[in-house]
């Protein structure tokens, strides 16, 4: 063989065990590194942002969400009952205040 040949052969022989390595390299460390630090956790929030009504034991994101606005809207029929509670006692209060300053003004008429 002559030279040129032997050096293109060369060249192709050792591109192509170079290309071999970096295709064993990534599938045998690179693609099980993005499968562990790419591709579950991507799955995990996928799982904690669309799943929802209690259905697994770890409550996920719309879970916590939904516990959240329940939690909200008892306490705002909570308030709503109290602030109730509270004008009929000061409607009470005012009746009674006005009562109460009817019969001193006539107390104060009568000699």
């Amino acid at each position: 063989m002559s030279e040129v040949q032997t050096t293109i052969t060369w060249s192709l022989g050792t591109l192509l065990t170079l290309c071999t390595i970096a295709g064993l390299a990534t599938k045998f460390i690179l693609v099980p590194y993005l499968r562990e630090h790419l591709v579950k956790p991507v799955e995990l929030v996928k799982k904690q942002v669309t799943e929802n009504h209690h259905s697994n034991t770890r409550p996920t994101v719309l879970d916590r969400i939904d516990d959240v606005q329940q939690a909200v809207v008892t306490l705002g029929n909570r308030l709503e009952d109290d602030r109730n509670a509270l004008q009929r006692h000061l409607d009470w209060s005012n009746n009674e205040f006005r009562e109460v300053w009817k019969a001193l003004g006539k107390r104060e008429d009568t000699p």
